[in-house]
């Protein structure tokens, strides 16, 4: 489940990446890294919601820019005048193109290679300072110093708490009455033990995260009561016109368990208490060999003049394409939209193109899941409750009317070319589309699951995860008929590896969980930094496993061989990772 806040007139898609050593000649000045690898060797990419940022790694930008950058090299110290730089990010915007490039610092310098001339902004990306921006022009193949001295700010010090950590801003949550000051506490201090909580985890912080309700505010029963009844009515303004907790899946007295604890413990007179984040350590050697690449969407005038007078630049799943290297496909939640997005192309007008979907209600449709197979797109649509068909060579798009109204949310195709997605609604199944009859056939195997990730394996064995009641579920083809694995957590998003082991993000127990290819037998992984929420995930080529924690705002990268979390990647802004195509 996700939220959307985003007014700004742009959005900016970025793609991460990391050099492996091979590709990484040394600066003599500082043992910086220069980018020449041809080819990107990893293909993340990622949506973000209630900000301006897409975050990707993708295959193909490095060569593009070998292709047709001038190689002019922005550099320079930074420098603070209480505390110590580490690590920090460091931007450099190219104000004609709409990119922009960060990198982090190493002992106190950065380097930026292989930037096309041009006028450039450079600021630093770091809470806690005085905002400083200096304006540079890069000449055609020759470098340019930019020194930046920052300057501290008292807030830095004054930052408590996940809150501190920008936890309820990373997922859309606000104060309500909370106090502004709170007492620092573990989970079992802040959520009691006891029946009310495990109703709540198995039904709630699937999607609200730890995070989820000690910051909504304070109040009495009838407060509360109000609350979590619009969790069960339709139009509650979550994502879908249908409630989020289906018809008959919980009884009134596990409701009013939950309303009574949420009252006995966030209530009127309740102390104001908050979750203790862990401070990243930021690895200067790693992150040195890391740079962020961030390419800005048009105004979404556009899209008003289409009709949709309240659109925004907000967009959803992203898709990088395996059959246009380069070309990312993104879902223009509010617009209305599918974009495609060339990332080789640094001509802005050029760059970007838009296909519009048109619906007789002219409502918000929420295009939010994407996916391209050869010759096709399709999304999925949380308000519009169609499954999408766009013809890349055609621009011809067609719509197919979901059986239920349940809020689509992610697709997947099967080798086939039958799409397979989600319904994240209470009352949501599972959809087949089927690529020869255009009919769309549905399934419910746990009622209410409230069914979210879904990914599709070799064997075209389907899984999909419920972000409630600890549901997994697989589809086998061979006897058509769906079992639940019983997950230990609930889990939110998928990915495939090369062996088609199968990989979930427990949003709400701070875990990723591997569902072995051949046993189905699970193995569960705690993040190391306490009292995150892992909400996407995503395996590389190299079959590393991608993290996207946002009470941190970072990415975690798991290795798999030795069974550890070994990097943490602060991202440019808060921002939400996505997976793509799940190989």
């Amino acid at each position: 489940m996700t939220r959307s806040s985003s007014t700004s007139a742009t959005k900016i898609i970025e793609i991460f990446h990391i050099w492996s050593a091979s590709e990484l000649p040394q600066n003599p000045t500082n043992g910086g890294t220069t980018m020449t690898s041809p080819l990107f060797s990893k293909s993340l990419k990622a949506r973000v919601f209630g900000t301006l940022i897409f975050i990707a790694l993708a295959m193909g930008w490095l060569r593009a820019q070998a292709q047709t950058t001038s190689g002019a090299v922005v550099s320079g110290t930074v420098t603070i005048d209480h505390g110590r730089v580490a690590a920090f990010r460091v931007k450099a915007k190219d104000t004609m193109r709409r990119i922009a490039y960060t990198v982090y610092t190493q002992k106190g310098r950065y380097n930026i290679y292989n930037l096309p001339a041009g006028h450039y902004e450079i600021s630093v990306l770091e809470e806690g300072i005085e905002p400083l921006t200096q304006a540079v022009d890069l000449p055609a193949g020759k470098s340019v110093t930019a020194n930046l001295n920052l300057r501290a700010t008292a807030a830095a010090e004054e930052r408590v708490g996940i809150s501190g950590a920008r936890a309820q801003e990373n997922y859309g949550g606000v104060r309500g009455s909370a106090k502004a000051t709170a007492r620092i506490v573990d989970f079992d201090t802040l959520y009691p033990p006891g029946r009310g909580r495990d109703l709540i985890q198995l039904y709630c912080l699937g999607c609200h995260g730890p995070g989820g309700f000690h910051q909504r505010g304070f109040g009495n029963e009838a407060t509360w009561r109000a609350r979590v009844e619009k969790m069960f009515t339709r139009k509650s303004g979550i994502l879908t016109d249908e409630p989020m907790i289906g018809t008959g899946v919980m009884s009134e007295e596990d409701k009013n368990t939950i309303i009574k604890y949420l009252a006995d413990n966030f209530g009127p007179n309740s102390e104001s208490r908050d979750l203790a984040p862990d401070p990243i350590v930021r690895d200067e050697d790693a992150l040195s060999r890391t740079i962020f690449v961030q390419y800005e969407l048009p105004s979404p005038d556009e899209a008003r003049t289409q009709g949709l007078g309240r659109a925004q630049r907000t967009t959803h799943d992203t898709f990088p394409s395996l059959i246009t290297p380069g070309v990312v496909w993104v879902a223009g939640l509010g617009t209305n939209s599918i974009l495609r997005v060339n990332t080789r192309d640094l001509d802005p007008a050029e760059r970007n193109k838009e296909y519009f979907v048109k619906d007789p209600r002219n409502i918000m449709l929420g295009v939010h899941g994407i996916i391209e197979i050869p010759g096709r797109v399709h999304w999925t649509e949380l308000m519009g409750d169609h499954l999408g068909e766009l013809d890349t060579n055609t621009g011809e798009i067609r719509r197919y009317a979901q059986p239920t109204k349940g809020g689509g949310h992610t697709p997947r195709a099967d080798s086939k070319g039958n799409v397979w997605f989600t319904e994240v609604s209470g009352n949501g199944k599972i959809g087949r589309w089927d690529a020869q009859t255009k009919q769309i056939t549905e399934y419910d195997p746990v009622k209410g699951a409230n069914y979210y990730g879904v990914v599709v394996d070799k064997k075209d064995r389907v899984f999909v995860a419920g972000m409630t009641k600890k549901t997994l579920v697989m589809w086998d083809p061979k006897t058509q008929a769906w079992s639940n694995l019983n997950p230990p957590s609930n889990v939110r998003r998928l990915a495939l590896d090369s062996k088609d082991n199968v990989w979930a993000c427990a949003y709400g127990n701070n875990s990723i969980i591997r569902v072995d290819a051949n046993t189905l037998q699970m193995e569960e992984y705690r993040l190391p930094l306490k009292n995150g929420n892992p909400y996407a995930i995503y395996v590389d080529t190299e079959d590393n496993v991608w993290v996207e924690n946002a009470v941190y705002n970072s990415f975690v990268m798991f290795d798999p061989r030795t069974k550890k979390f070994i990097l943490s990647f602060p991202g440019t802004q808060r921002a939400h990772a996505k997976h793509g195509n799940g190989q």
